[in-house]
């Protein structure tokens, strides 16, 4: 998804945060309750003023570059929109070095470029394009049903058009009728499950919502389609937060010897097999060249991970360093494990692969492995 849009929705969302009290008159209420309503324009001026006084406000920081990211959608001349967007993201970058917390904020600053990049397109038909930058358009300036209609229309034109399903379900989220933003999320994940946004979307929602134990689960399936995004792993840990759950992977002890303490015979089994996979030069050992015959330069893979890790267990099964290996084994989430707790460049290569065939043994993993870290 082009990223000037995902910010503009987690603006939504986090605008639901902080509501001022019925009474207050202070600037910085006055400031939030009109970010709050979509009112970005009148509330600018008010942040800028609050950013001036206190620039260490991390959370108005944050709020006043997501506003002026959905007020640059406004603007009709691209390099005033791009203006707008540099502006956001030097807020973004200012509330991270002053510690924010938020990992989507802290998403955002690593997405985003650093020059505010080019406005976003949509689709190479241009009719379908026309609609969504009218829909963009409205959306930001708060006519949330002009912009519904828009997005209908790009989608009635392209029916594949995940940005249209994913949008026309934003459109609800300021409104009564929130609950109607699931079925257009839901409409996105049929087009496309593997794509995290509409999963995290509809997480958050169900989240501000109350609707915690369904959040979960959407939010363990934005974790599934692109595990190594921080967007989603943002969605994972504020579901975690708002119902007390831990996270966390099985606890695995292979560490290497020393010259006083020699490795143990799982981390010399695990270590043999990886330098089988790794051979000699760059196009690897027999191994690897057999596990990915159309590879030509070595690289550390899933396969070789998980042979090692059983190699580990199989040596010295009852081990506590090596028991969770067993035991994700014989659950069939030993590669999910891989693919996710000990994932590296490499190793990250064979996530989509796996997925296609394996989704339930990856929510498997989630869901009997990791939530409530039963195995920490």
């Amino acid at each position: 998804m082009k990223m000037t849009r995902v910010l503009l929705l987690v603006s939504c969302l986090l605008c639901w945060n902080a509501v001022p009290a019925a009474g207050q008159k202070s600037e910085r209420d006055s400031a939030l309750a009109l970010a709050n309503q979509g009112r970005n324009g009148e509330a600018i001026p008010l942040l800028e003023r609050l950013v001036a006084s206190d620039s260490t406000d991390t959370f108005i920081l944050e709020k006043l570059g997501l506003s002026l990211l959905k007020v640059s959608a406004t603007y009709t001349d691209p390099a005033s929109r791009r203006q707008q967007r540099v502006r956001a993201r030097s807020m973004f970058e200012k509330a991270v070095r002053l510690g924010s917390k938020s990992e989507q904020i802290r998403a955002l600053v690593e997405s985003m470029p650093a020059d505010g990049g080019v406005d976003p397109t949509y689709s190479a038909n241009a009719g379908v394009d026309d609609a969504m930058q009218k829909a963009e358009a409205a959306f930001s300036a708060g006519d949330y049903r002009l912009a519904f209609t828009l997005y209908q229309k790009a989608l009635a034109l392209d029916p594949n058009l995940y940005t249209a399903a994913l949008f026309s379900g934003d459109t609800y989220v300021h409104t009564p009728n929130v609950d109607s933003a699931y079925v257009w999320y839901a409409r996105a994940t049929q087009i496309n499950p593997d794509r995290e946004t509409a999963w995290r979307y509809w997480s958050d929602v169900l989240l501000k919502n109350g609707n915690v134990d369904e959040a979960g689960v959407k939010a363990i399936e934005t974790m599934i389609a692109e595990p190594y995004s921080r967007f989603s792993r943002s969605a994972l840990s504020s579901w975690a937060e708002k119902a007390k759950v831990q996270v966390g992977f099985p606890r695995i002890s292979l560490a290497p010897g020393t010259a006083a303490s020699p490795s143990a015979p799982a981390r010399l089994a695990y270590d043999s097999v990886r330098s089988a996979f790794k051979g000699a030069d760059e196009t690897g050992g027999t191994a690897f060249r057999t596990a990915y015959p159309s590879e030509t330069k070595y690289r550390h893979s899933l396969r070789e991970e998980l042979a090692a890790l059983q190699a580990a267990y199989r040596v010295d099964p009852a081990n506590s360093a090596t028991i969770n290996l067993r035991k994700m084994d014989e659950a069939g989430v030993l590669e999910s494990f891989v693919l996710i707790a000990g994932a590296d460049e490499g190793v990250s290569q064979d996530y989509v692969d796996y997925r296609r065939s394996h989704r339930d043994n990856i929510r498997k993993f989630w869901t009997a492995f990791v939530i409530g870290a039963p195995y920490k």
